[in-house]
């Protein structure tokens, strides 16, 4: 009998450690990916992951419409910042058709001091009329 609780009671600690490292994992957000619709034909690809030095994200915007069509921005086409965005690089122009992707560089930023959500703005120029989406993405470290 003595055997059996031994057991039950190694099982449940097992059990308790498991679910207590599942729970601290669903804490962090960081090295999660999200998919955002916008513009009806377009979807915001963003992946955030925590870096030793802060933050790193990669993103990308994919075009799902029918007919092809011509984007055209100054650089970034994404902003990722934690407060404010800046569109003054030089004017770049990309014709997408359904199912392309348009790579963007990565961007590092450091740990935030007190913000809680990076704010990613694309700005561009879809056939000559002006395209402004914003989206927060709240995160969570791993520290």
């Amino acid at each position: 009998m003595q055997k059996w609780i031994r057991w039950i009671i190694c099982l449940i600690l097992i059990t308790g450690i498991v679910v207590f490292l599942n729970l601290d994992k669903e804490k962090v957000v960081l090295g999660k990916t999200s998919t955002v619709s916008f513009e009806d034909d377009f979807l915001l690809h963003i992946r955030i992951q925590q870096t030793e030095e802060g933050v790193q994200v990669q993103n990308s915007i994919q075009y799902l419409g029918d007919d092809t069509v011509v984007v055209e921005h100054k650089q970034p086409l994404i902003s990722v910042s934690y407060n404010t965005h800046s569109f003054d690089g030089e004017m770049v122009q990309r014709q997408m058709s359904n199912g392309s992707i348009y790579y963007q560089p990565k961007t590092d930023l450091d740990f935030p001091e007190d913000n809680e959500y990076i704010q990613i703005k694309v700005k561009c120029k879809v056939d000559g009329e002006d395209v402004e989406f914003e989206y927060k993405e709240k995160i969570k470290f791993d520290i």
